[in-house]
């Protein structure tokens, strides 16, 4: 739902959600076994421990946050953030 509101929903071919929490649904794709590199976008701290516990790149979408992202964690070189998710325009 939040997908459709956002005007999101085209732009993935699967959305997983609740019930389970971020690290089982992250199982369920099978990841290291389906992908070779994968890049989680994410606007909240489940988000990126998530991403820190599969070992996966990871990108903090800012706009839709509620997350205060600490400085000390901005700051790190693998910490990327971007405004939105607007460029996917550009590539669909």
């Amino acid at each position: 739902e939040r997908f459709k509101k956002r005007q999101l929903i085209d732009y993935f071919t699967k959305i997983l959600g609740s019930p389970l929490n971020k690290i089982d649904n992250i199982k369920k794709l099978n990841i290291s076994q389906e992908y070779n590199k994968t890049i989680f976008f994410g606007d909240s701290l489940s988000d990126y421990k998530a991403a820190i516990f599969f070992n996966l790149d990871f990108v903090y979408v800012k706009k839709y946050s509620l997350w205060n992202v600490p400085d000390e964690l901005k700051k790190n070189p693998k910490f990327r953030e971007i405004e939105d998710l607007s460029f996917l325009e550009l590539i669909s």
